[in-house]
């Protein structure tokens, strides 16, 4: 479980870390996905980059802050600074790739509901997994400035949730629930009957 932990706390770190050598480039691009350089450190087993990936790379690594290494914990420091310039420098594009991304998030959890719903169990046992794009559009909503159809749309998705949710232990790693309070992030806290 340690060393799992140990991997997803390095992942993030270069996730941030080639987010904030790469934000401009990316968020001056038509790209939703953003290849990273394959070249640096780690970049090889980076999944693509958007703001989403980016805002729960962040908010897992200040969950498990006292598990970073020095050099870490600066890295997360300067991926935060990175992005609160590009955010403000960048607002319109900023805001412009967020709400493609939150579309695409939206999207992608209506999709798995409907999954869910038309497979049961077998779609219901990866929960756990799918439910990484529930926490991106609730991180993406806060960073929004123009986001009160993705908010009706989400209350409706919810709804759908609501009725197949059992409310219990958090579903990801036990390490992170001090992260996720069970308020905002009540659908991590439970799963799929």
């Amino acid at each position: 479980m340690a060393q799992k932990l140990d991997q997803l706390v390095v992942r993030d770190v270069a996730l941030c870390e080639a987010m904030s050598d790469e934000i401009k480039a990316y968020l001056k691009s038509n790209e939703l996905f953003w290849e990273p350089d394959r070249r640096r450190a780690g970049g090889a087993d980076l999944p693509k980059l958007t703001l989403g990936g980016l805002l729960l790379a962040r908010r897992r690594l200040e969950t498990l802050r006292e598990r970073l290494t020095p050099e870490q914990g600066r890295a997360l420091g300067r991926a935060g600074r990175e992005l609160a310039f590009h955010r403000s420098h960048w607002h319109t594009r900023y805001q412009t790739k967020l709400a493609r991304d939150l579309r695409g998030r939206l999207d992608a959890w209506a999709w798995y509901l409907d999954d869910c719903r038309e497979q049961g169990e077998s779609a219901a046992a990866h929960y756990a997994r799918q439910v990484e794009a529930r926490v991106k559009v609730d991180l993406l909503l806060e960073e929004g400035d123009e986001v009160g159809a993705s908010r009706r749309q989400l209350v409706a998705l919810d709804g759908r949730l609501r009725v197949d949710f059992a409310p219990g232990a958090f579903c990801w790693e036990e390490s992170l629930a001090a992260g996720f309070e069970v308020g905002r992030f009540w659908y991590l806290w439970g799963g799929l009957k």
